[in-house]
């Protein structure tokens, strides 16, 4: 009985003493001498003391490697989204309703049909002009005195430009193969410096109308040429849609199609 009673006055003993020391742990195998906990308190101060630094250095170099290419990303889309919304409303301004609901008057059709008598308007032209030319020249002074002809208020250099444009509209497969001209667009730069493929540019007019398409029509009237040649085409050929067989039967339409082309050609030119 004694023994009983002195046994649980021990065990008593050993829970007072765990409570009043809170580094003594019930699992035996994990038990810390007061001097081990020491060590283990000062290593977690000193590692709570590193963490907020390096925090800071996360947040001060992290974000500039990680943002830097979505700025940029979200940039270049900004742009690519500009430059498809412009081309759609381009595009969208040239709409017209088909009341007829046929081929033949549907805008694209229009359009075509249109471009390619610019172009034989043109070529009926200088081929008449170069009929009554007594001179015996090349195509490029030829094409030359016909620009000048037609637009004898422009500069020299102006009309040198229209020349070699128009040349590209009536005859790319002459122009490529002419070294006269080849040589006079190269020394211009007359596609740009950024230009490597003279045949593809030469070829790039004279495709605006025969492989055509409608988002084609706002290429065709960046090149400031071309706007005014159609200029003067809608003045000297005023009658041709009457004139036109395939025109004729639709004039209404055809010259409502003119007169956008004609506002697309002045806006071009003014802005």
């Amino acid at each position: 009985m004694r023994n009983a009673f002195v046994k649980r006055a021990r065990e008593k003993e050993e829970v007072n003493h765990r409570d009043s020391h809170p580094w003594y742990s019930v699992d035996s195998s994990s038990q810390e001498t007061p001097s081990e906990r020491e060590r283990h308190d000062s290593f977690t101060i000193a590692k709570e003391e590193v963490a907020p630094e390096q925090q800071k250095l996360e947040v001060e170099t992290s974000p500039v490697k990680r943002l830097e290419p979505e700025e940029n990303k979200t940039k270049t889309e900004k742009t690519v989204k500009k430059l498809k919304s412009k081309s759609k409303d381009f595009i969208a301004e040239l709409a017209f309703d088909n009341e007829k609901g046929e081929l033949a008057t549907r805008c694209d059709v229009v359009y075509k049909t249109l471009l390619r008598d610019f172009r034989r308007f043109f070529l009926d032209s200088y081929k008449a002009s170069k009929a009554e030319d007594d001179h015996d020249s090349d195509l490029s002074s030829s094409l030359l005195r016909y620009t000048t002809s037609i637009f004898p208020e422009v500069s020299a250099d102006a009309a040198k430009t229209l020349s070699l444009d128009l040349g590209c509209l009536l005859f790319p497969k002459e122009m490529r193969e002419n070294k006269i001209i080849v040589g006079h667009l190269t020394s211009r730069n007359h596609f740009s410096e950024a230009s490597e493929n003279l045949d593809a540019e030469i070829m790039k007019i004279h495709s605006y109308l025969y492989k055509f398409s409608i988002d084609k029509i706002e290429e065709c009237f960046k090149n400031s040429s071309l706007c005014q040649l159609f200029l003067f085409y809608t003045k000297a050929g005023k009658d041709r849609i009457l004139e036109n067989i395939t025109m004729k039967k639709n004039h209404s339409v055809y010259l409502k199609a003119r007169g956008i082309l004609e506002g697309k050609a002045i806006k071009s030119l003014c802005g």
